[in-house]
């Protein structure tokens, strides 16, 4: 399943013990004393957001090292102490992009509490992956123009990623449906991929139609579960 949304890297430091959209705390790397030093992980944040950005300008084959480099305000050089090679980091872009999405909604649906329903548990993935789409803009956008011009290796282990966050909301799926809350007869598959493909096509918008993640949320929901037929 391809999936375009992903959590935006933000430059602002996180708070300590904070949750929210957006947060990444990648691995520091380490100073000449084997110690992570707290300006190389923002730099590493820095990168992987310009990254982002250019890709999502530029997509895969136009874009250089140099121009992510020029991007982040780092010489060439001191961007391969971070990433060897292009193509680890778009590897390394895309798979923070999916890790943080799936950790977001994940964190969303768990602060329900363990008796939260079907249905409930649905709607706050919902809004937590449109809070990922459209939050993360140039992250979803990256993704979604760069995703078919990836070499073969990157592209694999791309989707095996993906997986594992599709998985996730297989289960949910069918543990709405087993608690009667959605039919028997609708493909959960199906109904997973439509989900996304309207959740992730909002980056395409129009400025006039675009909708705040809540708004987005909500309508979807609501079609999701009620249609749009009279009651």
């Amino acid at each position: 399943m391809t999936m375009t949304a992903v959590m935006r890297c933000s430059h602002r430091p996180a708070v300590a013990g904070e949750e929210r959209a957006g947060r990444y705390d990648p691995p520091m790397p380490a100073n000449r004393a084997g110690r992570p030093t707290e300006k190389s992980a923002l730099t590493r944040i820095r990168i992987l957001d310009s990254a982002a950005r250019v890709f999502s300008e530029r997509g895969y084959a136009a874009t250089r090292l140099e121009d992510i480099a020029t991007a982040a305000g780092i010489k060439t050089g001191s961007l391969y102490y971070y990433f060897a090679s292009k193509d680890e980091l778009v590897a390394e872009m895309l798979r923070v992009g999916v890790q943080e999405t799936e950790k977001h909604v994940r964190s969303a649906v768990r602060a329900l509490g363990k008796d939260a329903g079907g249905r409930d548990r649905l709607q706050a993935a919902i809004l937590a992956h449109a809070e990922a789409v459209i939050e993360a803009i140039d992250y979803t956008a990256a993704n979604a123009r760069i995703v078919g011009q990836l070499p073969e290796e990157v592209r694999r282990v791309h989707y095996d990623d993906q997986r594992t966050y599709g998985d996730y909301w297989a289960k949910l799926l069918r543990d709405a449906r087993a608690s009667g809350e959605i039919r028997r007869d609708v493909d959960l598959l199906t109904l997973r991929f439509l989900l996304f493909g309207a959740l992730n096509s909002t980056i395409e918008w129009p400025a006039r139609v675009k909708r705040s993640p809540e708004e987005l949320a909500s309508q979807v929901a609501s079609i999701f579960f009620e249609g749009v037929a009279p009651r």
